[in-house]
């Protein structure tokens, strides 16, 4: 009988990785992940890789990426104008299931497992139950209020639009600062890992339609900087939180904003309630259009020239590879067990909800 080639051997252990890990996801109960991996190894692991990481200023996802990307299609180019069409199955077929299975496993391991903790509300002290009407009613004119009031304390430019006090590099700093506040009493949102970092080529990032990326492989939350700048703040508290093993959408909108709001500057204050304010004025408007849209007439003229540069921004950069994007992302979402999708994003009402019972 012939002895398997080591390449036949590497390849085939390789194979195995992502349906071992698949198979954890499947079989594994929430509760398990939540005690071994989101409270203890998942962490660990985003901080190995966040001391590495973090000692340079750019992101090495894109630094290593990119090279990475364009050499693997260089290499099965050649390969494949060299051999035959059967060839070509029987030799790159497998090489290609096997990166793809390591590509899988491998996000699994560093942070994809964070899918299946359980439900984050546990982790605070709110009481749960399903949102009421007059709950969100109640939340959406607070909400209001209190962007409103956030917004006399931030700097302008000479337009008279939201500017940072220090720019983008002293934002990603103290959303670090943020969070290692709100780890006084929660201590796993503190912890030693990479700062968020730029995304290069943002304007790129805008006609996609990332506002920001948490890349598990390098455990570097990166932010677009090419987007208005009245979202950086809460975005990159946003990004953070996926860090801190936060994967489902709508909970990392919650502690980004809990983390930018009880602990933030000014500007962060600001960023997080505007962005709060549109998600629970969306969800008011759901069962009464005409009290949420007459509530939201009520923003300050401040807040409005801010969100007219918001708009702005989204109408230049409406693209048929921005729908595309947020497809993908819908489904990759969904793949995860987010069964919503991206529609996930505005479930943030029914934790802020519960955080201001």
């Amino acid at each position: 009988m012939k002895r398997p080639s080591a390449r036949a051997a590497v390849l085939g252990l390789l194979l195995v990785w992502s349906p071992v890990t698949w198979g954890l996801v499947t079989f594994v109960s929430p509760a398990t992940f939540e005690r071994v991996y989101a409270r203890d190894l998942g962490p660990r692991i985003a901080q190995a890789i966040g001391r590495v990481t973090g000692v340079v200023p750019f992101s090495v996802a894109q630094a290593l990426g990119l090279p990475l990307a364009v050499g693997l299609v260089v290499v099965l180019g050649a390969g494949l104008v060299r051999t035959g069409r059967l060839q070509r199955l029987r030799r790159w077929g497998p090489v290609l299931l096997a990166a793809a299975s390591v590509s899988y496993g491998t996000g699994m391991a560093v942070w994809g497992f964070n899918y299946r903790r359980e439900p984050i509300l546990g982790r605070f002290a709110f009481p749960a139950g399903p949102s009421t009407r007059a709950e969100v009613a109640a939340l959406g004119a607070w909400a209001l209020e209190a962007m409103n009031e956030a917004r006399t304390h931030v700097l302008e430019d000479e337009a008279g639009v939201f500017r940072l006090p220090a720019g983008v590099a002293d934002a990603f700093a103290r959303a670090v600062e943020a969070y290692g506040r709100a780890g006084v009493d929660r201590p796993w949102l503190a912890g030693d890992y990479a700062p968020p970092k730029p995304i290069w080529g943002s304007e790129l990032a805008s006609w996609i339609g990332i506002g920001g990326i948490y890349v598990p492989y390098t455990a570097e939350p990166h932010v677009n900087v090419a987007a208005p700048v009245s979202g950086l703040p809460f975005t990159a508290c946003h990004e953070v939180a996926h860090q801190r093993s936060v994967a489902r959408e709508d909970e990392a909108n919650f502690v980004g904003f809990l983390v930018a709001w009880e602990h933030g500057d000014a500007d962060f204050r600001y960023s997080a309630m505007l962005r709060a304010a549109a998600y629970v004025v969306s969800a008011w408007q759901q069962f009464d259009g005409e009290a949420s849209w007459a509530a939201w007439e009520g923003r300050s003229a401040a807040v409005e020239r801010d969100l007219v540069v918001q708009r702005a921004w989204y109408a230049a950069h409406e693209s048929p590879i921005k729908d595309a994007s947020e497809k993908v992302n819908h489904a990759y979402l969904k793949s995860n067990g987010v069964r919503d999708g991206t529609e996930s994003y505005g479930r943030m009402v029914d934790l802020l909800v519960a955080w201001r019972r």
